[in-house]
């Protein structure tokens, strides 16, 4: 029971930082004039901030699961 809440949470937590790391870096595409006029279109840099956040999430929902473990 209790690893079914831990997956869970583990997988809105990746969720909630994949979508919020991509949507800022989507921002910074589209808002600051610099990046918005050199740019062309902000797809790929907002799809690699995707892969990047995704990455970064899931390492770090993996120790805070291994330490959720520990702890229970």
């Amino acid at each position: 029971m209790l690893g079914a809440v831990g997956d869970i949470f583990s997988f809105l937590g990746v969720l909630i930082i994949t979508v919020l790391g991509t949507l800022y870096g989507y921002i910074i595409c589209t808002r600051y004039n610099n990046l918005a006029v050199a740019l062309y279109s902000p797809l790929l840099p907002t799809i690699a901030c995707f892969i990047l956040s995704a990455f970064i999430a899931v390492i770090f929902m993996s120790v805070y699961d291994m330490s959720i473990d520990t702890i229970l």
